[in-house]
């Protein structure tokens, strides 16, 4: 059953390549804002998703069978990925899960992120340049080096796979950060490693290295209330979530 799934630095083609264990998010609207769904994926077949049912936090929510939503994962390196889909059937025995059906459109953005908020928040960022790392794996250890030096920017977009900065310093892409959020900055970025990956003028673009589960769902349960209204621009505006 293992011949679906590929590499980690390959991006998906369809949903058929997930993985077990693996995340779904979906964004609900509410009075506030939005907020954050998710659920594990249980199996797979070439015919539906098997999910856990989504949550708000400890609470599950009921989708609406039949009812087109934007469902969204991340892959190691592949970033924001979203495709739309539906609940096919809701079982309760012998167990509670769902059946979701396929996406065969996945949809990058190669941009602005949906799951992405924009900030105006000082914080200091250890600065460790491409040149200096070489070949040498990304990694925390690298930025022992006491010589390295902090730098202040202005954290101006964060999302899902990174953040936007606006910087007096200039970078070159592939050069690493390592975030220190300060008295303004969200405290879960503490430590954080970030590389460039696209730099225009004092603005620079950096991608997360690696994140746990845990820290992904992290930053996303804090970017979902800050979500611009028009991020799912297009979609049906009426409700996919059945209200108890």
């Amino acid at each position: 059953m293992g011949y679906r799934y590929i590499p980690e630095d390959r991006r998906p083609q369809n949903t058929r390549h997930l993985m077990l264990g693996q995340k779904l998010f979906v964004l609900a609207r509410g009075k506030s804002g939005f907020r954050l769904l998710s659920a594990e994926i249980l199996e797979l077949n070439d015919l539906a998703i098997f999910t856990e049912p989504f949550r708000s936090g400890e609470n599950i929510v009921h989708l609406k069978p039949r009812h087109a939503v934007w469902a969204f994962f991340w892959s190691p390196y592949g970033g924001e990925c979203r495709f739309k889909t539906q609940i096919l059937t809701e079982y309760t025995k012998p167990y509670p899960y769902l059946l979701l059906e396929h996406g065969d459109d996945l949809l990058y953005n190669e941009d602005r992120k949906i799951f992405s908020c924009d900030l105006d928040l000082a914080v200091m960022v250890t600065h460790l340049p491409a040149a200096t790392y070489g070949r040498a794996i990304p990694s925390e250890e690298l930025f022992d080096d006491k010589t390295l030096e902090d730098i202040p920017i202005r954290l101006i977009e964060l999302s899902g796979s990174g953040l936007v900065v606006d910087s007096p310093t200039s970078f070159e892409e592939a050069d690493l950060i390592q975030i220190h959020p300060g008295a303004e900055g969200p405290a879960f970025l503490e430590g954080w490693l970030a590389k460039a990956t696209t730099v225009e003028g004092g603005l620079v673009r950096f991608r997360f290295l690696k994140k746990s589960r845990e820290s992904l769902e992290t930053i996303l349960n804090f970017i979902a209330p800050r979500v611009s209204e028009n991020a799912l621009k297009g979609r049906k505006r009426r409700s996919a979530v059945m209200e108890d």
